[in-house]
């Protein structure tokens, strides 16, 4: 594998098994998590952290996937978590539409929303602190 063939993997490797591995969970019957989750949560609403967790991780995986040039850009960062809530958004329609045992949640649809964007602009922001440090 030539160089430039090792950089494209490198970039969106990550975003196709994230992308992959999201419906692969998304979908997965209710009885399965039944049995490998404790009877009591740890916490209250602990699923809304692991659904804001995924979609950081997408979030990161996108962002990771863009030019360098387009890192800085405040725009970026939103196209970026607009992509990844927008699809945790379509994960939430497939689970009502094509499963029986789960179902949309807003408040689901919301956490991966809330993930994506919190990753998004921090990891622009990081950028944008670099850059100034380094003095561009």
């Amino acid at each position: 594998m030539n160089r430039a063939r090792k950089q494209t993997f490198a970039r969106f490797a990550p975003v196709t098994l994230i992308a992959v591995a999201i419906p692969a969970l998304s979908l997965l019957p209710a009885a399965f998590f039944n049995r490998i989750t404790p009877s009591a949560p740890p916490f209250p609403a602990w699923d809304k952290l692991i659904h804001a967790l995924l979609y950081a991780a997408l979030s990161g995986a996108l962002f990771h996937a863009l030019p360098t040039n387009a890192k800085a850009r405040g725009a970026s960062w939103i196209g970026v978590a607009l992509a990844a809530g927008g699809y945790g958004l379509i994960m939430e329609c497939c689970q009502r539409w094509l499963t029986v045992s789960r179902g949309f949640e807003w408040l689901d649809a919301l956490a991966n929303l809330s993930g994506a964007a919190i990753l998004a602009g921090t990891a622009g922001l990081r950028v944008r602190a670099r850059r100034r440090a380094a003095g561009g």
